[in-house]
């Protein structure tokens, strides 16, 4: 019997072993290479598992992904987070493929799934939350945008945990999907802020009329405010 289970086990192993290496070879990637598209920037040492406290409700993390899967409601955040820190250290960007999920190990990759209309993306979970209602799953703006959920806002979808070099090629394959957005927000923000020094350059000359306005027509004893009749004194009644 022991002879006969020897190669029997062998067998296993060996067709165990080429299974790996299919697995591992859809990717096409090194270790070295998985390491360098994740680039993982968190900071903060984490524990195996952690425990915390928000708004009164206690959380404690998984201590591993691994086999992870299930179903919610995931919603987005983007620009007023833009820059900030996320919960393992790393600056939050819009435009990456990120999201925050209140148990998972920071940081995890899963793949999220809008149920109302198919699409997929594969995210870097870095951060913690969202800390509203029963939602699972909070968004970066490029992942929300990818599986189409931007304007509904929030969406039922289905995650489930996947490997790193799974990540790490999806990554790779859509890494400049969203240069064109990130050059447009670019240029728009340094629009509004030429629009906006230009708009309180106007304000500041008009302030300036008006300001002579209101000491010549004291001096010439005319009423200005509110209900003093028309034109500059109106424009002056306006301002007061």
């Amino acid at each position: 019997m022991k002879k006969l289970l020897l190669p029997l086990l062998s067998l296993m192993l060996t067709i165990s072993g080429c299974s790996l290496l299919q697995q591992d070879s859809r990717f096409n990637l090194t270790e070295k290479e998985v390491t360098s598209i994740l680039n993982d920037a968190c900071t903060i040492k984490r524990d195996t598992r952690q425990r915390y406290k928000i708004d009164g409700k206690r959380y404690k993390t998984l201590s591993s992904s691994k086999g992870y899967k299930k179903r919610g409601i995931a919603s987005w955040y983007g620009s007023d987070f833009d820059g900030k820190q996320t919960a393992c250290g790393e600056e939050y960007d819009m435009y990456d493929f990120t999201a925050a999920h209140k148990t998972l190990p920071l940081p995890s990759y899963v793949k999220v799934q809008n149920l109302r209309n198919g699409k997929t993306v594969i995210v870097k979970v870095n951060d913690r939350g969202p800390f509203v209602d029963d939602r699972l799953i909070d968004l970066s703006y490029a992942a929300a945008k990818k599986i189409d959920m931007l304007e509904s806002g929030t969406s039922p979808v289905r995650i489930y945990a996947v490997s790193e070099a799974e990540a790490a090629n999806y990554f790779k394959n859509n890494e400049n999907d969203f240069e064109k957005d990130k050059k447009y927000i670019e240029y728009k923000d340094r629009l509004d802020h030429e629009l906006d020094i230009i708009i309180k350059m106007q304000y500041a000359s008009y302030f300036l009329i008006v300001s002579d306005y209101i000491k010549w027509a004291k001096k010439n004893d005319i009423p200005v405010g509110p209900g003093r009749g028309s034109g500059a004194g109106s424009l002056v009644a306006w301002c007061l």
